[in-house]
Order: C-alpha cells, then structure tokens, then sequence
C-alpha cells in the first residue's frame, strides 16, 4: 500500500514541480515589480503580459507532465486549445481593435500626455496612454477611462495650451436690436478678462437668435472658471443693456406691464458680490500634470543624449593636447551633469506620480 501511494506520489511529482514554478514565477514577477514602484508604472501593461504568459505556459507544462493516457492529455490539450481560441474569438474585435488604435493613436501623436482634449462630454487633461484605454483627468480631479477605439473613431478636440479661446451662447428673441446685443457680449468679454472678444450670430431659429460670445482667454486660469465669468459678464452686460435673457415661450402668471423688463435687480452695497477664479490649484490636473512633466523630461533627455553621444565621437577623433579637445571635453562634462540631472528630475517626478495614483485610488 505505502508503495503504491509513493509510486503515485512520484508519478505526480513533476506535474506538481511545474505548478510550483509557475506559481513561484509571477511570485516573484510580483515581488519585483512591488520593491520597484516606479518601474511597474512605467511598465504596467508588459507586467500583466509576462504573467499571463506564464501562467500558459504553467497549466500547458502540468497537462504535458500529468500522469495519464495520451489520448486523454490530447483530449485536454485540444479542450483547452478550443477555450483560448474561442475566448480569442469572442475578444478579439475589442481587444484587438483597441491594440490597433493604441498603436495609431501612437504613430499619428496627435496628442501626448499632459494635452488637454475634448471627446464628446469629456474635457481633461491626458494623464496615461496606454495599449488599449487612453486615461483622461478632469477639473475635478476625476479620472475617466476611454478606450482607445473610442477616440479613433470619435473627433477629439485638442484644445490649445497657450491663449485659447473661450465661448458662450444664449438665444434672445427676435425684438432685440442685434447691434445693442452684439455692444453688450462685447463688453461682457471684456469684463471677464478676455483679449480681442468678438460676437457671431450662430442661428436665425423659428423664435429666437443664437449668440455667441468669444475672446481669447491670456490669464493662467482654468477654462471652466472663465467660462464661468463669462456667462457672468453676459448676464450683466445683457442686463445693464435692458435685454432680456428670456425665451419667446416664457410663461409667467404675474401681472407684468407691457413695458415692463424682466431684469433683476441690482445687488445693495450690503450684499457680497463673489467670483470664484478657480478651483484649488493644487488639484487642478495634477496626474495629468505630472505625466506631461514627464514626457518632456524624457524627450530633453533623449536630445542630451544624443548630444553626449556625438560629442564623445567627436573627441575620440580629435587630436591630444588640442584646444578643441579642450571645449569637447568641457562640453561633454556639461552634457553629463545635465543628463545626470534630468535622471533625478524625472525619477522624482515619477515617484510622486505613482503616489498621485495611489492617493487616488
């Protein structure tokens, strides 16, 4: 009996060997990747590769060393083979097809990391790219998931970094003269801050016109708090104006003259009158932000680089003794000391950007 049970026990032996070294593979895959928190952000996705191949090679190594007969382990191999296939199959168009636009999406680089873009209802700042989802930051602090099939063949606004321009709408009714209207919006762009303001008639609709008040926003503050004085602005202005902000179809069972407007009333002096410029800096696009922060480090020192690179050959093949030795030599220390420094910068930034991620989760 105690033969029979060692007999099987060592049959099992090596199927239970493979197990245990798959199982101490990504153990230790993990335990890599968790002493290194800088490293498994940067390279999240090939994690996720590396265990998943190795977990498939773990169960294909165990069917291959099982003690059984060979048309059971060939039934198996072919069950597991009819599994991952039709679980491919079923994937495949999404999988595949957000692989593909990640891949697009990085060869066109209409936008990189730290862009702020607009996607349908989405507005924020691109905080990750990755191979399948591209990872947006709003005002908020909110991160919002977007596949990356979703921005191929979706339009994504790339709004401007630098002086972009900022708009409202309203719809007034037919009896307001568009000349006192359009002085108005004028003014109101010029109250709330933004440069070289400018009125459009959007739309001549059944019973009413659309407006639009633009300007070029110069000031360092958020979008959505300039638009915020914006439409301030185009309240008071509209006001102070006469017009009223009110649709044709406005209904109202208050006894009203005919020449009476419909224009609130003007704060008192007791009244605090208080507008909000922006949201806390300190959370306004901090991952998205960082991530920008790091894609230009990245760049600059790839151009170091290079540059330490072509001046070393420079010196290689420059004679002794020289003094354009001497300023290749002075250079390239220069060069040194600047990668060296931007090693350390963007280390840092990296660091504080996995601890964003995990303050935010």
């Amino acid at each position: 009996m105690i033969r029979e049970i060692a007999r099987l026990a060592c049959s099992f032996l090596p199927a239970l060997v493979a197990a245990l070294a798959a199982i101490g593979a990504v153990y230790a895959l993990r335990c890599l990747f968790r002493r290194r928190p800088v490293f498994a952000h940067r390279y999240t996705f090939q994690r996720n590769l590396l265990i998943l191949i190795i977990i498939a090679i773990g169960v294909v190594s165990v069917l291959l060393v099982l003690p059984m007969e060979e048309n059971v382990r060939s039934g198996l191999m072919q069950l597991v083979g009819v599994l991952v296939g039709l679980a491919v199959a079923l994937s495949s168009t999404t999988f595949v097809g957000n692989a593909m636009a990640g891949f697009m999406l990085r060869i066109v680089r209409s936008f990189g990391s730290g862009a702020l873009i607009q996607v349908g209802d989405h507005v924020g700042r691109v905080s990750e790219q990755g191979v399948f989802h591209t990872e947006l930051q709003t005002e908020d602090g909110i991160l919002i998931t977007i596949p990356n099939m979703h921005l191929v063949t979706n339009p994504v606004l790339l709004i401007p970094e630098e002086e972009p321009i900022i708009s409202v709408t309203v719809s007034l009714s037919y009896d307001q003269n568009h000349h006192t209207v359009e002085a108005a919006l004028c003014s109101a762009a010029k109250a709330a801050g933004l440069a070289h303001g400018f009125v459009q008639i959007v739309e001549l609709g059944d019973d009413s016109v659309k407006y639009r008040c633009a300007g070029v926003l110069t000031k360092a503050i958020s979008l959505s708090a300039a638009r915020s004085r914006l439409c301030i602005g185009v309240l008071d202005a509209l006001h102070s104006a006469g017009v009223e902000v009110v649709s044709p179809s406005f209904i109202t069972r208050r006894s009203l003259a005919t020449d009476e407007p419909v224009i609130p009333s003007e704060p008192g002096p007791d009244e605090e009158r208080k507008v909000a410029d922006s949201p806390p800096p300190h959370r306004l696009f901090d991952k998205a932000r960082l991530a920008g922060s790091i894609a230009v480090l990245r760049e600059e020192m790839s151009r170091v680089v290079a540059e330490e690179q072509r001046l070393a050959k420079e010196l290689a093949a420059s004679s002794t003794g020289t003094e354009e030795r001497t300023g290749l030599e002075r250079r390239l220390a220069e060069c040194t000391a600047r990668k060296e420094r931007l090693g350390r910068q963007v280390a840092t930034a990296e660091q504080d950007l996995v601890e964003q991620d995990d303050s935010l989760m």
